[in-house]
């Protein structure tokens, strides 16, 4: 999982603004949850952010649109930032669609889910 983690912080990095990735006090770090989500028809990993604001959308590796295929959505102020990756097509364009329409309220409470999901994988493993 630590590299599954990593993984996913390395694509946050690699797909985001700097000034997205580097927000005041630190570097931003995706590795809580993930929670398994359909989107697109297909299977997704997501984790929430340190800044509190952000999430991001990992193919599962059972899901067909695996290169792996990533999504950053960052809300600040009310406004809701979605960044993709490479081409975008078949299930990866759907995948986006169905995030594109997400609310502030579905972003909020898709962080909540991964910190939950986060607390109750460290009380499994004690």
């Amino acid at each position: 999982m630590k590299l599954h983690s990593l993984l996913v912080t390395m694509i946050f990095l690699g797909f985001t603004p700097l000034a997205l990735c580097q927000p005041k006090g630190g570097p931003n770090v995706c590795e809580t949850g993930p929670l398994t989500r359909q989107y697109g028809g297909t299977e997704w990993y997501v984790y929430s952010c340190s800044d509190g604001r952000s999430l991001v959308v990992v193919a599962s590796p059972e899901n067909p649109a695996a290169k792996p295929n990533a999504f950053i959505v960052s809300s600040k102020d009310g406004v809701k930032r979605l960044n993709g990756t490479e081409e975008m097509m078949g299930t990866v364009l759907a995948t986006y669609d169905e995030l594109k329409a997400l609310k502030q309220a579905d972003i909020s409470t898709l962080i909540t889910d991964t910190k939950n999901q986060a607390r109750s994988s460290v009380k499994k493993n004690r």
